[in-house]
């Protein structure tokens, strides 16, 4: 029996299903990034967004930035703040006015003329409710480091009277340096039955 020729087959490209899908993958993840990296068209469209349903009022609250360090002699100033909620889309500008030298603590205000809310080019800061919170500076007290210099210091002594059972206490409350005279105590005599004190 003969063999009959049906065709040849050039140029094939065989699919496998293990080196396809990464690449599905990736381009579905390229397309997806592209469409959420697009701009609003419009701060309309922004707001139908962001804002609540049959609500077209947006809150945003600014809040200053806070610092704290030792007294150093310099001036603290804190230039930064923080925007809630983090909304996309909009480049914010404020100026803080605040400063703090001395040891204690102030506010750190965001100036309320100075805010301005940016949108495609567009000015919406009128259009936003903004709320301003103020920062804290802080100055504290600056840490010492305490030197002890008792090798340095010459010691004290005092000086006790034992009066070998006897009734009569004697006390010297004194204390003294090296090299200081001592007055020996001889006021009260002391006293013991069946002794004659004779002296120290």
């Amino acid at each position: 029996m003969s063999k009959k020729s049906i065709g040849s087959v050039r140029n094939a490209t065989t699919i496998r299903p293990g080196r396809l899908l990464p690449k599905i993958l990736s381009s579905f993840l390229a397309v997806f990034l592209a469409l959420a990296l697009l701009p609003y068209s419009s701060f309309a469209a922004f707001k139908t967004a962001f804002a609540g349903d049959g609500d077209d009022t947006i809150s945003l609250t600014l809040t200053a930035g806070s610092g704290e360090k030792e007294y150093d002699g310099t001036a603290l100033t804190v230039n930064t703040f923080t925007t809630y909620p983090a909304l996309p889309g909009l480049f914010i500008t404020v100026k803080t006015e605040g400063s703090q030298t001395e040891v204690g603590t102030s506010s750190n205000e965001i100036v309320p003329g100075s805010v301005k809310i940016m949108s495609n080019g567009e000015d919406v800061t009128n259009q936003i409710d903004v709320t301003l919170i103020p920062g804290t500076l802080t100055i504290t007290q600056p840490s010492k480091t305490v030197e002890l210099l008792g090798g340095d210091l010459e010691p004290l002594y005092s000086v006790a009277y034992d009066g070998n059972g006897g009734a009569t206490e004697i006390v010297d409350s004194n204390e003294y340096e090296p090299d200081n005279t001592v007055t020996v105590i001889f006021d009260p005599t002391p006293v013991h039955e069946g002794f004659i004190f004779l002296g120290w």
